[in-house]
């Protein structure tokens, strides 16, 4: 499933050094952390696992084929606006990746000062 969180800034638009701390400091030494021309890409350790358990038995398999393998989250400053934007891209992410990227907005929003829509 994918996601688009978008948030607005509040007051003073953050530089970009001032994200990268941010991202840096929630994100910790597990995650890797890469600007590519116009965003940063936050690569997720591991592959979604598609095994549904409850009781210690599967319940559920879910089809490998709805995420993708590799685990990634696109963060981008957007230009245009003149508040501009932080745009937290999720793509065919599994519930996990999804659940990092929620966190990450949450913090963002709150050490700078910024208000979310999804």
């Amino acid at each position: 499933m994918s996601s688009d969180r978008f948030i607005t800034w509040l007051e003073k638009k953050p530089t970009r050094k001032v994200i990268k701390e941010n991202l840096a400091e929630f994100l910790g030494m597990g995650f890797g952390l890469k600007w590519d021309r116009d965003r940063w890409f936050v690569s997720i350790p591991g592959a979604p696992f598609c095994e549904v358990y409850r009781r210690g038995r599967i319940v559920e398999l879910i089809p490998r084929d709805i995420y993708r393998q590799e685990r990634f989250i696109e963060v981008i400053p957007m230009r245009r606006s003149c508040l501009g934007n932080l745009d937290v891209l999720t793509r065919q992410a599994d519930p996990l990746v999804s659940a990092i990227a929620d966190g990450l907005v949450g913090f963002l929003c709150f050490r700078l000062h910024g208000d979310s829509t999804d």
